[in-house]
C-alpha cells in the first residue's frame, strides 16, 4: 500500500532510514526516537512449558510475531530472582533469572534471537530496592540512601525520614 499523492513527504532526497537488522539500525545513537517499544511482563506474555507462568522460551518463539507488528524494541520488565512481593521490583539477585522464567540459558538464547532480527532489548535498572531478608542488609540500605541524600545538593538541609512501611519495602521522604 502507498500513501496518497497527498501525503507530505518524510524523507527529503535521498535520505534513507535505517532498517532493524541493519548495521546502521544498529550503531545509530538516536534509535530510539523511532523506535516501536513493546513493554511486556515476560510471566504475563507466552508460556512454553504450559505451568501457568509466562517463560523466556515461550517469548523466544513470539519474536517473529513481534517483529512483524513491527516492533523495534523490547522493554522487558524485571525478570530477576524476586520473592514477587512487589510485582518482581523486590530484587534479590540481579546476576540471575528467575526460575518461574527460565534459566540463564534460556535468556541467553532469547537476546541472541531477539538481536538475530535486530531488536533491541531494554531492561530496567532497579536500584534500592533489594529484598530485606536480613537486618543487616536493610541497614546497609538506609546507610546507603542517607549518604546519597548527604552528597545531594539542595537549597536547604534536608534530613531523610526512613521507615519499614511493611515487611518488605523501605520508605523514604525528604521533609523540609
Amino acid at each position: 500500500m502507498s500513501p496518497p499523492d497527498d501525503a507530505p513527504a518524510v524523507l527529503q532526497g535521498d535520505a534513507e532510514v535505517a532498517r532493524p537488522g541493519t548495521a546502521d539500525a544498529q550503531s545509530d545513537p538516536l534509535w530510539y526516537k523511532d523506535a516501536v517499544i513493546y513493554q511486556l511482563h515476560v510471566k504475563a506474555f507466552f508460556d512454553a512449558n504450559n505451568d501457568g507462568v509466562g517463560d523466556f522460551e515461550g517469548l523466544t518463539r513470539k519474536l517473529d510475531y513481534l517483529q512483524d507488528l513491527g516492533v523495534t524494541a523490547l522493554w522487558l520488565l524485571p525478570f530477576y530472582p524476586s520473592p514477587l512481593r512487589d510485582d518482581g521490583y523486590d530484587i534479590a539477585d540481579y546476576k540471575n533469572i528467575h526460575p518461574a522464567y527460565g534459566r540463564m540459558a534460556d535468556f541467553k538464547a532469547f537476546v541472541r534471537e531477539a538481536h538475530r532480527r535486530g531488536l533491541r532489548i531494554i531492561t530496567e535498572l532497579v536500584v534500592n530496592t533489594q529484598k530485606n531478608t536480613k537486618k543487616t542488609r536493610l541497614t546497609t540500605q538506609i546507610r546507603n540512601i542517607s549518604a546519597v541524600a548527604a552528597m545531594t545538593t539542595v537549597p536547604k538541609v534536608v534530613a531523610p525520614t526512613m521507615s519499614l512501611t511493611s515487611s518488605h519495602r523501605l520508605d523514604m521522604r525528604l521533609d523540609p
